[in-house]
């Protein structure tokens, strides 16, 4: 084959020969060759340059023109012949590789000049030959290099991409294809992707790395080029097959012998590739892959193991294992390491046998049991057997039974694990039955690598705090909050240096926060902010700690924290949630005022388009208004909130306090009107309850008794709560007392005492009792009553009411000085100011709120 490339080649440019004719005439190719005609024209040797062949024509042509006149047609086809065949044999011998002698690298020398385009092609680019994409030249180039390995690698090393690709590929293209060079150009195939790599060729670099891994038969070379094809796939974010190359990488990688540092850390390198793809693989399935620390997965690279050796040391690394692993190749080779029945070791050499064999056979020898996934109800193994023929290549060395059993399952795609009856449990993760359950197993398959690789870590301290991150995450997505916490705690505590350890203590608050520790999450943020003070999210931080403090029920120290952060330099979106923090913090402390210029300011702030959050800050800021007087304020904020995003509850809500400011505004119509707005959503019974009262105590301001009664008596037989029914009654029993049916009144404010929980409600329906009592004429059982009330543990709020029954009722039995008395002592009691909102005695606190100016 070597021959009948070499009879193919073509000198790249004929542009200077004379009589191009004798250059152009069509030659049969074999089907398929017509790449070969690509290949740039390399003459060897001191014979064989252009000026060799411009003298040689030169001298042809002069001896032709001498001779014109005495040669015969037969003559000058003979000298033409010639001529051909002159020029065909030259081009042979200067297109004759250099022939590798066993030569070491070094040795592999050869001066050529550089070849220009073909016919029809640019200066700079030549079409890709094969596989291999043929190496650019740089303008006006004509100089003779030297090409040996060593002077490629130290281009390489130097990361000269662009020289170093093409001396690689001037050598590869010049090596035999002999059992003896097949090492040399493999390394030689390798570096050629690594070249395309630095040059930002990523698609050249893919596919020649393909052909390095699908093509050779040099075990570290393959090892090397699934490394690479791990790293290409998590740059792509192909994370199950990146994976895939890590375990395929890490499964060959025993064949190095006697470089246990360098094995050490490539070992390191690809089980963290392999957990870190399987883990943003996961968190993906989750929808939890977004917002993770930018350093969480940074590794350090691999160092390259043949930069720096000399002839010797880099043929011994590039054939190592080369014999063993060529044996394997009929059948594999499974070998009991030591004779240690407690911890059996050995060493498994595999090439291409497929999974499914190499499986049986190391069960059998190791006394293990497969299980290749069998499903009982279906009675069928759900491993296919295509998936049982996929090929594998191992080399394994010293390692136990489960470490066997992974890696020959991981190196096919495959799951295995073996429980504690020594059967080995066989898993395809790309066969599930439901996107729930393909989580789960991915799930727990991912933390128990994680956790294998803390175990095996050793001091890695660059590899560990990444480690306990990566596991926290997958725990809280298990719902493993205790875990979960706990890794956090161990990147936070056992790694202060580590630029993960600010990021573990802000997860681990927000987890918290989320599990209603708030007190916890306020220990980790307090730390977090002054130990890190720093970091870049330390605004966030703090708003953070404001938060989980205003949920831990302080709002005074809330307050300050959030208008600490808002003279921060921050973004738009933290500005609005620090103010809408001050607001909210505000309005739970009664600070109205402080609360309706902190709502000014997220206003201002936001852009967005009404949501939940904006919702919010108008119910709140239309409460404030409502605390403050300012009642057209109040009903043009609470309106706002009822067309945005609300829910039921919070719908009935913000209409109520809309309902309220209306009727201090004598609004009747309108408040009507917006009640009987239907929402867009359902509502509960129990917010149909609340809106039905709401109704019928604007028909009671109004006057319309008949329809407030009639709404409340519909309303009574879906009540159940007590708060509810007590709603209920009081309402009704107001509506009866002003539409002058007393004894019903009296009835109903029974019948919401009865419900009552002992307080001030429950004081407030035993004085309305008695004041209706005294109403109907029965002043002696309303003064008793009354006196009854007086002499327990009478609310303030409720002592001036109850004072003024009595006096009355001391009136109706003429008993005047015991009246003016009981007058007397209701003037010491003070009374709201005269402009100040008041709380009707009836229906205000809890029961039924109202505003009256």
């Amino acid at each position: 084959m070597a021959e009948e490339k070499q009879m193919t080649f073509y000198p790249p440019s004929f542009s200077d020969v004379p009589n191009i004719d004798l250059f152009t005439t069509e030659m049969p190719q074999r089907p398929g060759a017509e790449d070969l005609f690509t290949v740039p024209f390399e003459p060897r040797g001191d014979v064989g340059t252009e000026q060799g062949l411009d003298a040689e024509l030169d001298y042809t042509q002069g001896m032709t023109a001498q001779q014109s006149k005495r040669i015969t047609n037969r003559q000058v086809l003979l000298m033409v012949g010639l001529g051909i065949a002159v020029v065909a044999a030259a081009c042979f011998v200067w297109a004759l590789p250099v022939k590798d002698e066993g030569l070491t690298p070094a040795q592999v020398v050869a001066t050529v000049p550089a070849t220009s385009p073909g016919p029809g092609q640019a200066q700079g680019e030549l079409r890709a030959y094969g596989t291999l994409p043929l190496p650019q030249l740089l303008a006006g180039e004509r100089p003779q290099e030297a090409l040996s390995i060593g002077r490629a690698e130290g281009m390489y090393e130097e990361q000269d991409f662009f020289n170093a690709y093409r001396i690689f590929y001037k050598l590869h293209e010049g090596m035999p294809d002999d059992r003896q060079s097949r090492a040399q150009k493999a390394f030689l195939l390798y570096r050629l992707a690594l070249c395309r790599k630095g040059e930002g060729q990523l698609s050249d670099a893919g596919r020649i790395l393909r052909e390095v891994v699908s093509k050779t038969q040099v075990p570290l070379i393959v090892s090397l080029g699934r490394y690479h094809q791990a790293l290409a796939e998590l740059h792509d974010e192909n994370f199950f097959k990146a994976a895939k190359r890590a375990r395929q990488a890490l499964a060959l990688i025993d064949v190095v012998q006697g470089e246990q540092v360098w094995i050490q850390v490539f070992k390191r390198s690809c089980g963290f590739i392999e957990n870190r793809a399987m883990t943003l693989h996961v968190l993906g399935l989750h929808d939890a892959d977004h917002g993770l620390p930018p350093m969480l997965f940074d590794a350090p690279p691999v160092p390259d193991p043949f930069l720096g050796r000399d002839d010797e040391a880099f043929l011994t690394l590039l054939h190592s294992g080369q014999d063993e692993y060529d044996e394997a190749l009929l059948a594999p080779r499974i070998t009991r390491v030591d004779g240690s029945l407690a911890v059996p070791s050995w060493k498994i050499v595999c090439q291409g046998a497929s999974v499914g064999a190499l499986m049986r056979r190391f069960a059998k020898k190791s006394g293990l049991d497969l299980d290749w996934s069998y499903d009982v109800e279906a009675e069928i193994e759900r491993i296919k057997l295509p998936v049982r023929e996929r090929p594998i290549h191992l080399y394994l060395s010293g390692v136990t039974d489960a470490q066997a059993v992974v890696a020959i399952a991981g190196a096919a795609g495959l799951f295995a694990t073996r429980d504690a009856n020594d059967v080995v449990h066989i898993a395809d993760p790309m066969d599930q039955q439901s996107l729930t359950e393909h989580r789960e197993d991915l799930t727990q398959w991912t933390i128990s690598l994680w956790r294998n690789f803390i175990d095996t870590a050793g001091g890695e301290t660059d590899y560990l705090p990444k480690a306990h991150f990566a596991q926290a995450l997958l725990y809280e997505q298990t719902d493993q909050t205790a875990a979960a916490l706990q890794e956090y705690f161990q990147v936070a505590n056992r790694f202060e240096s580590s630029d993960l350890a600010p990021y573990g203590l802000l997860n681990s608050s927000m987890l918290k926060t989320n599990t209603a520790d708030f007190v916890g999450a306020r220990e980790d943020l307090e730390t977090l902010t002054q130990q890190y003070p720093d970091v870049e999210f330390s605004g966030n931080a703090l708003i953070y700690l404001a938060d989980a403090t205003l949920k831990a029920g302080r709002p005074d120290e809330a307050a300050t924290l959030y208008k600490q952060v808002y003279l921060r330099k921050m973004s738009p979106k933290s500005v609005m949630e620090v103010a809408f923090g001050a607001a909210l913090c505000d309005s739970l402390t009664h600070q109205h005022e402080n609360a309706v210029r902190w709502f000014g300011n997220y206003f201002r702030t936001t852009a967005k388009k009404p949501d939940e959050q904006v919702t919010q800050a108008y119910f709140l800021l239309g409460k404030a208004y409502l605390e403050l007087g300012l009642y057209d304020k109040a009903q043009a904020a609470l309106l706002q909130a009822l067309e945005g995003d609300v829910t039921g509850t919070f719908y009935v809500e913000a209409l109520e306090s809309y309902v309220q400011a209306q009727i201090v505004l004598k609004h009747y119509v309108t408040a009507l009107s917006q009640l009987i707005i239907e929402p867009a959503f359902k509502l509960s019974r129990q917010d149909n309850n609340r809106i039905t009262i709401l109704k019928a105590r604007v028909f009671r301001l109004v006057g319309a008794f008949p329809s407030a009664i009639s709404h409340l008596v519909d309303g009574l037989k879906y009540l159940q709560e007590p708060q509810e029914r007590a709603l209920a009654y009081v309402e009704l029993a107001t509506c009866y007392e002003l539409d002058g049916q007393l004894d019903l009144a009296r009835y109903r404010y029974t019948e919401a005492l009865n419900v009552l929980e002992p307080g001030l409600e429950a004081q407030r329906m035993q004085y309305k009792i008695a004041h209706v009592t005294l109403a109907m004429g029965h002043a002696e059982r309303a003064f008793e009553l009354g006196d009854q009330l007086l002499k327990g543990e009478l609310d303030d709020s409720l002592r001036p009411q109850v004072l003024e029954m009595l006096a009355q009722a001391h009136a109706q039995r003429r008993e005047f000085g015991k009246a003016a008395e009981l007058m007397l002592r209701r003037a010491q009691w003070l009374l709201p100011e005269p402009n100040a909102p008041q709380a009707d005695p009836v229906n205000g606190g809890v029961l039924a709120p109202e505003v009256a100016p």
